[in-house]
């Protein structure tokens, strides 16, 4: 891109273990040429009104949709909220409970790119909207079942927890990325990506102002019935994503 064709050929002489006059090495650089070229024209031809017409709508509206459930599903509940929620219901050492979540997350996070890349994305998004639901209901039933100062119910509900956290980590939020800048055409991928990030950080920002109203005792005090909340949010998202995904669309 900056016209320094001699250094990116010792430095794929490099990568390939080849020498930079190499047939390799010139199929690179003639690939790579090509696809500069292209893109340029692209970039000139290409405005962002075209995301909205009647043949790319859709498919922003998908994009912008798949972003959106970070926020909806309860990502701002659990992971900047867990020590605030778990203090809340009297359970001790909440702040480590929440690096215990935050290392679920990184744990999780390992193993992203492998899940994605063979078990795809419909099973990555089907797998992990159907795994954190499932976990919101069980540590709700169970506090609504035995009380929320119960011990087993303290118990259920940060392993499950840590439950949703792995399966939030490991299949749905690398899918919806994926997924998400995928649904663009590649003339539209830049500016429609632009603005699933941008609605992606209105909800998230949204998220992190109604998640403190919804479990603080001086205001929604919803306790763990916040886990009815967000099962019934991710029953809706699931059933949306299941209907995109018998249309082809996704």
């Amino acid at each position: 891109m900056e016209n320094k064709e001699s250094q990116a050929r010792v430095a794929l002489g490099r990568f390939l273990h080849k020498d930079h006059d190499s047939d390799a090495v010139n199929s690179q650089v003639r690939e790579m040429q090509t696809y500069l070229e292209f893109e340029k024209v692209i970039s000139s031809t290409t405005s962002f009104v075209e995301m909205f017409y009647k043949r790319a709508l859709r498919r922003t509206l998908i994009s912008v949709f798949l972003l959106m459930i970070p926020a909806l599903g309860g990502t701002f509940f659990i992971i900047p909220s867990t020590a605030l929620f778990l203090g809340g219901l009297g359970i001790k050492n909440p702040f480590l409970i929440a690096a215990i979540v935050g290392l679920c997350i990184f744990a999780g996070s390992l193993l992203s790119g492998f899940t994605v890349e063979y078990l795809g994305r419909r099973v990555c998004l089907l797998l992990g909207l159907s795994i954190m639901g499932a976990s919101m209901l069980i540590f709700s039933a169970v506090s609504s079942g035995l009380g929320t100062h119960a011990r087993v119910t303290q118990n259920v509900l940060v392993a499950f927890l840590c439950i949703w956290c792995f399966a939030f980590a490991s299949t749905t939020s690398p899918a919806l990325w994926v997924a998400s800048a995928k649904m663009h055409s590649v003339r539209l991928r830049t500016h429609g990506q632009a603005l699933s990030l941008f609605v992606n950080s209105v909800f998230a920002f949204a998220a992190s102002f109604w998640t403190p109203y919804m479990i603080s005792s001086q205001y929604g005090n919803m306790g763990t019935n916040v886990g009815y909340f967000y099962f019934g949010l991710l029953v809706v998202i699931l059933a949306i994503t299941t209907s995109l995904f018998q249309r082809q669309v996704v």
